[in-house]
């Protein structure tokens, strides 16, 4: 077989330009892209309740991690999902809102599970979740794990449309890391305040205390101003978590408390009505 001269000039510069691309790191910007591409694929333990990388899940999973929550300026749980993809938020005034997926939005949404570490804070008897008087800490929030599609399967009533999974940093995973207290205020328009404290002592491998508060106030669309139906909202927030690592796995104690005032309840109105709310939970 003949190969002309041009052809083998040709070759041997082709050849050449491969070379110098990789020797002028081509192989290593390859490989650093496909290192991003992992990275990028979190870890999700909702969509069928076992861990797995979300590019293998077989749902179609969306993860909100802390930095985004962190970056996003947002001030409740509302303004988080807003910006999930796929995710319907109304809100019939600032102290009620209602989410759900695929477009079945409703007053009282009723076909979306949500949870805070695989435990349901669906209430039953209305139908719906008290988004902004659950004592949670946006600060605590290590990821969101939106689940758009049916989890009936798995989890049951009230999961038709699909499943959001909040999921909370431990105390030893807080004690752990390289900022042990943090703080954050935020203020907005409509004298929208945000304020949040959290603190973490103790050993990751033994015991490890955290405790956290925050206020979250907004006067609501209508300013409560004369003549406007008001629905504002104040909530205080206190936690107490507690955690012992063993050789076998941990024993973890929460106690978390929510005291406010609140002018709205979907339709309703409810001028200053008082909210309570108190959760304990104790797991190994």
């Amino acid at each position: 077989m003949r190969v002309s001269g041009y052809r083998c000039a040709v070759l041997a510069g082709w050849l050449t330009l491969a070379a110098g691309s990789v020797a002028a790191g081509g192989q290593t910007r390859n490989t650093s892209e496909g290192a991003e591409l992992l990275l990028s694929d979190p870890v999700v333990v909702t969509a069928s309740r076992k861990t797995q990388r979300a590019s293998d899940a077989p749902a179609a999973v969306t993860v909100v991690t802390a930095e985004q929550i962190e970056a996003s300026g947002a001030t409740t749980l509302l303004d988080i999902l807003r910006y999930a993809p796929g995710v319907d938020v109304s809100e019939s005034s600032r102290s009620f809102g209602s989410v759900s997926i695929r477009g079945f939005n409703e007053e009282y949404a009723n076909k979306l599970l949500v949870m805070v570490d695989g435990r349901s804070i669906y209430q039953d008897y209305f139908g719906g979740v008290f988004w902004n008087t659950n004592p949670l800490l946006l600060a605590r929030i290590k990821r969101i794990e939106i689940v758009r599609g049916s989890g009936s399967a798995l989890y049951g009533a009230n999961a038709v449309n699909g499943v959001i999974n909040v999921i909370l940093k431990t105390p030893a995973e807080m004690a752990a890391g390289p900022v042990t207290t943090t703080g954050r205020a935020l203020l907005g328009e409509h004298n929208t305040q945000l304020l949040e404290a959290q603190a973490t002592v103790g050993d990751p491998r033994g015991w490890s205390f955290s405790v956290g508060s925050a206020y979250n106030h907004t006067d609501g669309f209508s300013g409560r101003q004369a003549g406007l139906p008001h629905d504002s909202y104040g909530v205080s927030i206190l936690t107490l978590d507690a955690q012992k690592r063993t050789r076998r796995g941990s024993l973890v104690f929460s106690e978390a408390h929510t005291e406010g005032r609140i002018d709205m309840i979907g339709g309703a109105a409810a001028n200053d009505r008082h909210v309570h709310n108190n959760e304990t939970s104790l797991t190994y």
